[in-house]
């Protein structure tokens, strides 16, 4: 009774059912086939250094301390920058803290070294066994936006000083030229 009378609102274009929102992370390596490799070739990072360029990290702090950090990603972070530019200055915006305000980094990472270990393995990364660099490009705000400046010459190369010859961004922008 009460959808009907909304329906017949000038306002109300459409009206959908409601289907259940599930997480699905877990599916991840079926979809992009990783998951028969690594199983059949016991590939699962160790001895891989990673390197991100992303919003923020959970705290922004994983030091030797249990649980400064989101407890699949404790104590594997080696490396925490956050990277203040004269883009973020231009934009008027405080680019000091690695911390992850909006959840992007942190999710990124979690899908690439994530250990499974909040959810009995069942919510793991790609290769739950490596360590990661990481850099902070995001602004104090958590705000969608990303400050890269000098990506190729400057935050490629500084993740590959750190060890890391896998790097893994998950950012782009609506043009269609190279970002």
């Amino acid at each position: 009774y009460l959808v009907d009378n909304i329906a017949q609102l000038e306002e109300i274009s459409i009206i959908e059912e409601m289907k259940p929102i599930y997480v699905t992370n877990d599916l991840s390596a079926d979809i992009v086939e990783a998951d028969p490799s690594a199983t059949t070739l016991n590939l699962d990072g160790s001895g891989q250094k990673v390197a991100i360029i992303d919003s923020g990290i959970d705290t922004g702090v994983d030091t030797a301390t249990a649980g400064d950090m989101h407890l699949d990603l404790d104590n594997r972070v080696f490396n925490i920058t956050s990277i203040s530019n004269v883009i973020c200055q231009i934009y008027g915006e405080s680019c000091t803290s690695a911390n992850d305000v909006n959840g992007h980094g942190t999710h990124t990472s979690g899908s690439v070294i994530g250990n499974g270990s909040r959810s009995s393995s069942q919510y793991k990364g790609m290769a739950p066994k490596a360590t990661l660099s990481f850099y902070a490009a995001g602004d104090d705000d958590g705000s969608r936006s990303m400050y890269i400046a000098s990506l190729d010459t400057t935050m490629i190369q500084q993740g590959y000083n750190d060890g890391a010859k896998i790097h893994s961004d998950s950012w782009g922008s609506s043009t269609t030229e190279y970002s």
